[in-house]
């Protein structure tokens, strides 16, 4: 029986609520469970069960099992509804081991309340599969009118193992896996679909929901990353308690797109039970990065708050609702209780535009509506404010946003010199700008537009923190910086001055009280202009952004010759720490010669001390590292965090490498092994312990990753390391062992990637991604048996399951005709090889006809 035959079934047996044997005989046939597992069935050893006399331990690992069977449960009920049967492993000769325990369901139903404030019907039967005895339990599907089931609490959690599902968390089950479905657009979409089987697995979605959301921006590229902030909109938008959001950050990172990307996602979704989407703006004027200048907006809408009321009442009641003398209170009583009978989400798009009076109120008003919606029967309205500045909301309202990621990063440099026709960047320069921008998406955009025009990208990197990004970065900062008070300004000069700086050092700079100072330093972090954290001596260190470093010369022309005077004392400041280094030099000397007297933990208490007095000196974390590596057993995980400081602080030692890549080896810290030895080249015939270290890392993620089923993940570490050998061979001369031996490698990976990929198959078609793993496999020359037999067995499935169609559509046409000239090039490589090719070549001969009878016979 096909797999979608056997999930229409389980379908129906849910919806019908069924629990006879019926159910065994499709999912256990023959007594044989399935060899997998979907989005309407699991198998699960054995259930949380405790033993007749436990201990302290058993009753807290049993609660924590049960947690786990509780995210499980909500997951199914989320999705499709489904069974989890109990007594079956999910692999080896002899899956059936039998289970003739029960489930205390109302124990759990309780449990479940307690933690989601919802009650659950569940059903449990114990059936026979031949000798042995099963439990099947069936949660059922959730009802299309009914809401998703979110964790009100955080579930329980150990020393060893962590909580099952954290607060405002909404699980669903997807292929094999139970998943938080805010982490994903398609997710997201998911929850809020019909979740209705029939020939497939289908997300039908609801009606859009009609909006007044301005045309897209002309200049805006494809929208890139911003995951976590878009998670936790989606979170937001069902919690009931929590009206009102503001997404803040300084000019340039975003904040509207991120906000106006959400509301096309949320109107495609039909999340929240909104009947509208109202958009407005009180912004005026825009930087146009891809045209080089200030522009106006397509739509403004408010300016005061009594416009910004009055629109919002015509979009959301009508213009009749608006009396020609109406007071700000009485709009604002008018649109609450349009509300009641439209709710609706509300965005209010870049309030610093008004001036600091109008931003406050506004902020205040739109609060107050938000909360007046709260409490009552009809479904609630969400408003989400845009603004440079934190309005005075409580942290909890405020969703801040930094530069994006690198990942998102490059995609988005990648976008940007398509849009100019552009070539595309290298790494290695998509890194500079990166530096350059800090991240900031506007500032990547003018970067690429200088670079369209001629100038040599690097030498645009090298020169944008000069008057090349000026009228950039003060669309970006000026706004604020008009609005800073003079002492304000000039401790925040002070701090680009001085780069990571203590309090103390800036009562030296600016010649202010204490108290006068705090206030100051308030005032900077409420316009995101300054970093603050604590140090190991309790003291703060401020800093702030690379780009407003860049912007100096804003904050000099506005202070005039004061800036001169700050700019004085920072330069004494900053040569006195030469005398400190000097005595940095000599305390490691003194703690290099502890350890080679074999006295390491007076190295450590010395290299302890060294860096409690000298937090920003990188040698200073480097020689810490190494103590603490030092000790027995060693203290890996305070190493590592000694090495990150090493890194921030720009230690440039060599040794520091082998501390990086000793401490993250001992706390397991593979993902951070792989970034860190990512960005390190060393240039020997012999050996490359950058790239060893990297393809270690690689090596635990597909491991780590298989284990826990993300097959897609697996396949995409070892592509990872498959690509990085690749290129170490093709730009290196190497020593023929060091070769041979990244070339075993190389293959493993390989293997690994296609096994992970053939895993990771649900239907027909993912067999395509098979034969596309193989051909990119072949194209990084690892032309292996394994990587043609992968092209073969891919398309030979594929091919086999598109011949039961009665017809191919233009898609399907176009994958024959494409693998077709694929597998021509595939034949001339091969035929170049030294190597006896022949059965290859048979695979590719015979892949070759059965696409070119598929083709025919549907010609």
């Amino acid at each position: 029986m096909q797999a979608e035959d056997i999930k229409r079934k389980a379908f129906r047996f849910v919806r019908d609520t069924e629990l006879g044997p019926v159910v065994l005989d499709l999912l256990i046939p023959q007594c044989v469970p399935l060899s997998f597992e979907t989005e309407l069935w699991d198998f699960k050893r054995k259930p949380p069960l405790l033993d007749e006399h436990p201990d302290v331990a058993a009753r807290d690992l049993h609660k924590l099992e049960i947690h786990e069977l509780i995210k499980d449960i909500a997951s199914f009920h989320n999705s499709f509804g489904g069974y989890i049967v109990f007594g079956v492993e999910d692999s080896g000769a002899e899956r059936v081991v039998g289970c003739s325990a029960t489930l205390d369901l109302g124990d759990i139903s309780k449990r479940f309340k307690s933690h989601t404030g919802r009650d659950i019907e569940l059903f449990q039967n114990t059936l026979q599969v031949g000798e042995k005895n099963v439990l099947l339990l069936l949660v059922p599907r959730r009802k299309r009118s009914e809401e998703p089931i979110q964790f009100l609490k955080t579930g329980p959690s150990s020393e060893t193992k962590k909580a099952a599902y954290q607060k405002g968390s909404i699980y669903i089950r997807r292929l094999d896996e139970c998943r938080p479905a805010a982490n994903s657009s398609e997710d997201w979409a998911f929850l809020f679909s019909d979740r209705i089987v029939s020939d497939s697995l289908t997300t039908s979605k609801k009606e859009n929901i009609p909006s007044n959301l301005p045309p897209r921006d002309p200049d805006l590229v494809q929208f890139v990353g911003r995951e976590d902030e878009l998670t936790s909109l989606r979170s937001w938008v069902l919690d009931k308690r929590s009206p009102v959001r503001l997404i803040s950050g300084i000019g340039g990172l975003g904040k509207t797109s991120v906000a106006y990307h959400f509301c096309e996602e949320l109107a495609v979704s039909g999340a929240g039970d909104f009947e509208y989407i109202a958009w407005v703006s009180a912004k005026k004027t825009t930087y146009a990065a891809l045209r080089g200048g200030l522009v106006k907006t397509t739509r403004h809408d408010f300016s005061t708050v009594y416009e910004l009321l009055e629109r919002l009442v015509i979009l959301i009641a009508g213009e009749s609702s608006v009396d020609d003398d109406a007071e700000e209170e009485e709009l604002a009583d008018i649109l609450v209780d349009a509300l009641k009978y439209r709710p609706s989400f509300i965005v209010v798009d870049d309030l610093d535009s008004l001036s600091p009076e109008e931003q406050r109120k506004c902020a205040t008003v739109l609060q107050e509506i938000g909360f007046r919606t709260l409490d009552r029967e009809h479904a609630g309205s969400k408003l989400l404010m845009t603004s440079r500045l934190d309005q005075g909301l409580s942290p909890t309202s405020v969703l801040k946003i930094s530069g994006l990621d690198h990942d998102a990063f490059c995609l988005h440099i990648d976008n940007l010199c398509d849009q100019f026709g552009q070539p595309q960047f290298n790494l290695r320069l998509v890194k500079q700008v990166y530096t350059a921008s800090s991240g900031s998406p506007l500032f990547a955009s003018a970067i690429v537009r200088m670079a369209s025009l001629g100038e040599p990208p690097k030498e645009v990197c090298e020169t944008w923190a000069s008057q090349d990004g000026e009228d950039v970065r003060e669309f970006a900062f000026k706004r604020e910086l008009d609005r800073l008070s003079k002492a304000s300004a000039s401790v925040l000069l002070a701090v680009v001055k001085l780069g990571e700086v203590s309090t103390e050092e800036l009562l030296e700079a600016i010649e202010v009280s204490r108290r006068s100072l705090s206030d100051h330093i308030n005032e900077l972090q409420s316009f995101h202009l300054l970093g603050k954290k604590e140090n190991e001596h309790g003291d703060i260190v401020l800093s702030t952004s690379k780009e407003l470093i860049a912007s100096a010369g804003i904050l000099k022309s506005s202070l005039g010759q004061r800036a001169q005077e700050i700019e004085r004392r920072c330069a004494i400041i900053r040569k006195n720490q030469g005398d400190q280094s000097r005595e940095v030099g000599r305390t490691i000397r003194k703690i290099i010669k502890c350890l080679d007297e074999y006295e390491p933990d007076q190295a450590l208490v010395l290299a302890k001390d060294l860096s409690k007095r000298n937090p920003r000196n990188g040698d200073a974390w480097c020689i810490l590292a190494r103590a603490f590596l030092s000790v027995q057993p060693p203290y890996y995980q305070q190493a590592d965090d000694a090495c990150t400081n090493a890194v921030k602080n720009s230690c440039s030692r060599a040794e520091l490498f082998d501390y990086v890549i000793e401490s993250k080896k001992g706390i397991g810290d593979w993902q951070g092994l792989k970034f860190y030895a990512d960005k390190k080249r060393f240039k020997s015939k012999k050996r490359d312990p950058g790239l060893e270290a990297y393809l270690t890392a690689v090596f635990e993620l597909v491991d780590l990753a298989s284990q826990r089923g993300s097959y897609t993940d697996a396949t995409r570490h070892a592509m990872d390391g498959v690509t990085k050998i690749s290129d170490k061979v093709q730009n290196s001369y190497l020593e023929s062992s060091f070769f041979n031996k990244l070339i075993i490698d190389q293959n493993r990976l390989a293997d690994l990637a296609i096994k992970n990929t053939r895993l990771s198959v649900e239907r027909p078609r993912d067999n395509l991604r098979v034969s596309d793993l193989g051909f990119e496999l072949i194209n990084l020359n690892v032309q292996t048996k394994g990587a043609v037999s992968a092209v073969f067995s891919g398309l030979s499935d594929w091919t086999n399951h598109v011949k039961q169609n009665d017809l191919l559509d233009e898609a399907e046409i176009d994958i024959i005709s494409t693998n077709i000239r694929k597998l021509e090039r595939l034949t001339d490589m091969l035929s170049q090889l030294s190597r006896d090719v022949s059965i290859e070549l048979d695979q590719v001969a015979t892949i070759q006809k059965q696409l070119g009878f598929l083709g025919a016979s549907f010609s």
